[in-house]
Parts: C-alpha cells; structure tokens; sequence
C-alpha cells in the first residue's frame, strides 16, 4: 500500500484557525451573558427602589409640622373675620328672653354661629387660657355675641364682672334646664297627651318635634319611632283614617308619616272647596213638563157643596203676572234648582178668568170657551169636567 503524502499546510492552517474563532465565539457568548446577567440586575434594583419609593409615598404623611401651620393660618384667617362681625343679630335671629320656648332653637343658632368661626370650645370646653392674649381677645368677642343674643333681663341674671363666655353659658342653660328631672316630667307628659285638634298638619307637627327636642334637651330622648307614634295617637276625626294607611308598608319616619300627612290636608282641602260647585254643576235638567204647583191659596178656591158656583174675582192684575211668568219661562228650561233658584221653568195652569183670552189676542179651544172650571165648583163639578 503506497504511503499517504503528508497533510499540507494549508490544511494545517485552517484548523488552526477555526480553533481560534471557536474560542473567541466562546468568550464573546460569555461576556454577553455577564453583560445580560448585570442588566437583569440592574433593572431588579430599580423595580426594588420604585416599589420602595412608591410604599413611602403612600405611607408616608405630610409633615406634622406644614398642617399645624396650616390650621393655625386657617383659624388665625377665622378669628379675624369674628372680630369683625358687629350685630350678632344677622347670625342669630332668635333672642332668648326669661319666658322664651325656643331656647333649644337659640342654642342650637348660637353653637352653629360658633362652629362656623372655631370659637364653640369657648362655651363647650372648661379650658381657659386667661394668659394668653389672642384667646383672651376671643372669648371677649363669644361673651360679646351671648349678650347679644339675649334680653337685658338674662344678661343681667348672668353677668360676672370679669367671667368668661363658658361662665355665661353655663348661666343660662341652668335658667333654661334647671331642675331638669321637674321639667323633663312635665314636658313628657304634656309630649304624651298632646293633640292635634283643630291645628294644621304642620303646625301639629311642628309642634310635636320641638317638644321631642326639648325632652332630648333635657336629657330624655325621643327617637323617631316614639314620635311617629305620637303623631299618629292625637291625630283627629278628620285624619284618624291614615293610621290603618301606615300599617300597610314597612313603618315609616317621621318626615313620611308629616308629607303623607300635608298631602291628605291637600286633597281633603280641595275637595271641601269645589263641593258645592260639583253639585251645582251635577244638577239634573229636567226634559219635560214638571208637576205643577198646588193651587195658591191666597183666595177661595172651592165653595161649600150644595152652594153653587161662585162669581170668580177679577184677575187682571194676576193675569197680566202670569202673562209675563209665561213669556219669561217660555222653552223647555229645567224646574228651578235649589241651589240655583234664577234658573228653570214654571208652568202654570191655564188662567179661568173670563178676559184673559182677549188680553193676549188667543182664543180658547173649542173644548174650553165654556168649560166650568173645576177649582172653582164643587166636586160632583169638578169630576165631571175631568171625565170630559
């Protein structure tokens, strides 16, 4: 067998180099995936510091500090805008006086007033800083609104040279709601046994709530239910139905039970009002001819049996009347309606006097030129007369 000649070193060359290119794809793959992998790392730390970031903010509150200044910038602004207020009397309307009913209004003005210039702790809060000046200035201004909003006779009973607006305060609720339980007695009481009568819904109900508020003034709460109740026992005659209506749902409060109330007032009211024109417009007409009227009985009309026909009066003048009732009656007009008495139709019977026939230029019918008249004879006269 011939020997193989020896590999060329062009052969040689090339796997010489692609050992070489073999070895730096290696290295060029590693470094690529150190670079992928620190990628990978950095971005993991940036989520982590964002989510970080992210639960701080959510966490975290404004400074204490920034909110106290803002409050007190807020309340400072308050104060001042109190300080200018000259007549209570626009804030509050009502003015308590010794034998007022509505000291529960007033104070529930007075406290509002109050809240809306963050001054209310000056009459609800025993706190009192006489040493410093801006509150010592303020509850000069809320001593000053309280006498205001009272009489000279309560300011009197009340006033302490050199007390505060709490002192003031405290006065007057115990002028008001002193011997609370002697009060709260009577007022529920009254509260229980009290009815409508001859008030309006509204007033009823108004009522009705201001001693609710007055019972919970004095420490005695009503609630809605209680009251409801009440309203519904001292309805009268004229509502007493409506208690079986609220049986029928769910029971209802205390401004349902009120506006279901002030709407039957309505209804009731309208229906009263336009009665009596619903029956006068509902009047039957009548289509025919009505049943005459009995005989006047201002003459003679009939004589003694046995006594013979009688001279008839003249009857000119209650001819030419009933000539007019005739002309003014003429058509087919209802009987006269009691509630309408101008309208309607009477007809009367044919006049008997012996000229009347002549006056109006008619003539009687054949049948009754002679014919006796039956109201004026006696009645074996007047029967035959209606045989005929």
């Amino acid at each position: 067998m011939a020997p193989q000649p020896p590999p060329s070193d062009d052969s040689a060359l090339t796997a010489e180099q692609q050992e070489h290119a073999a070895a730096e794809a290696k290295k060029l793959a590693a470094d690529q995936e150190e670079k992928r992998k620190a990628l990978a790392a950095e971005a993991d730390a940036a989520a982590q510091a964002a989510a970080a970031a992210a639960e701080r903010e959510d966490d975290d509150d404004p400074p204490a500090d920034d909110a106290a200044a803002f409050e007190a910038a807020v309340i400072a602004n308050l104060h001042a805008q109190a300080a200018s207020v000259e007549n209570i009397r626009t804030l509050v309307s009502v003015v308590l006086d010794p034998l007022s009913n509505h000291y529960d209004r007033w104070r529930d003005l007075v406290l509002l007033t109050l809240d809306r210039y963050a001054l209310s702790s000056h009459v609800l809060s025993d706190a009192a800083h006489p040493g410093v000046s801006a509150w010592r200035h303020m509850d000069a201004v809320v001593l000053s609104w309280i006498y205001g909003a009272v009489t000279t006779e309560i300011m009197d009973s009340v006033r302490v040279r050199g007390g505060t607006a709490r002192q003031a305060w405290l006065g007057i609720e115990a002028q008001f709601l002193g011997n609370s339980e002697t009060r709260a007695l009577r007022l529920d009481a009254e509260f229980r046994a009290f009815s409508q009568g001859e008030l309006s819904v509204s007033d009823y109900c108004r009522q009705m709530k201001s001693m609710a508020a007055k019972l919970r003034d004095l420490g005695e709460v009503i609630n809605d239910r209680t009251l409801v109740l009440n309203v519904l026992r001292g309805l009268n005659d004229k509502f007493g139905h409506m208690r079986i209506h609220f049986r029928r749902g769910p029971f209802p409060s205390f401004d349902e039970v009120r506006n279901e109330l002030l709407l039957e007032e309505l209804i009731t009211g309208t229906h009263a009002s336009s009665s009596p024109s619903a029956l006068l417009a509902n009047t039957p007409k009548s289509s025919g001819t009505p049943t005459p009227p009995a005989p006047s009985t201002g003459g003679p009309a009939t004589t003694p049996t046995g006594s013979g026909p009688q001279p008839r009066p003249s009857t000119t003048a209650s001819s030419g009347n009933s000539n007019r009732r005739r002309r003014r009656n003429k058509g087919n007009s209802p009987w006269p309606s009691l509630y309408n008495p101008w309208t309607g139709k009477i007809t009367m019977w044919p006049n008997q006097g012996g000229d009347t026939g002549h006056q109006q230029g008619q003539q009687r019918p054949p049948s009754q030129q002679n014919a006796p008249n039956p109201r004026a004879g006696n009645p074996q006269t007047a029967q035959a007369f209606q045989q005929a």
